[in-house]
């Protein structure tokens, strides 16, 4: 949905320690549609992430 990819998007610029990823055919509940992608994509996460600098709403293109 287009919709929740653009909110989620908006909302990760605003998260220091965050990861966006889109997981094909499935919904909102990934965790029952596809056990398998959702913990592959948590442990990437905690095994690969780093802390990001947060973007400021008053930086340009931040609108």
């Amino acid at each position: 949905d287009e919709k929740f990819v653009d909110i989620n998007g908006k909302i990760s610029n605003f998260c220091t320690f965050c990861q966006l990823e889109m997981i094909d055919k499935v919904g909102h509940n990934i965790h029952f549609e596809n056990t398998l992608a959702f913990v592959e994509s948590v442990r990437r996460f905690f095994l690969e992430a780093e802390p990001r600098k947060i973007h400021s709403q008053a930086e340009p293109g931040n609108e």
